[in-house]
């Protein structure tokens, strides 16, 4: 049962918002009554969870993404290691 709002015109006009019933009590009907289920199992570590979830994927499917992984590697790595080579042959001729 919601709490029944009452307006009073006596109330300051700058207070606009109504009253609340502050006795308001809970039906009987509104109380839940539970239990937590004792645990019988105990529940698997996040490792062993992924494990289940990735042993579905095919061997096949993770070696292509493992090459296109390497490839993007590569491609990223390869204008770092051709600006330390840069780098170093500068520092050599001073």
């Amino acid at each position: 049962m919601k709490p029944t709002p009452q307006i009073s015109d006596s109330q300051n006009a700058s207070r606009s918002f109504p009253l609340s019933d502050y006795s308001f009590q809970p039906t009987i009907e509104a109380k839940s009554v539970s239990s937590p289920a004792p645990r019988t199992t105990k529940a698997p570590a996040f490792h062993e969870l992924s494990r289940e979830i990735f042993a579905v994927k095919t061997t096949r499917d993770y070696i292509a993404e493992l090459l296109v992984f390497a490839f993007i590697a590569g491609v990223v790595a390869w204008p770092v290691i051709a600006a330390l080579h840069a780098i170093t042959r500068m520092v050599r001729n001073y």
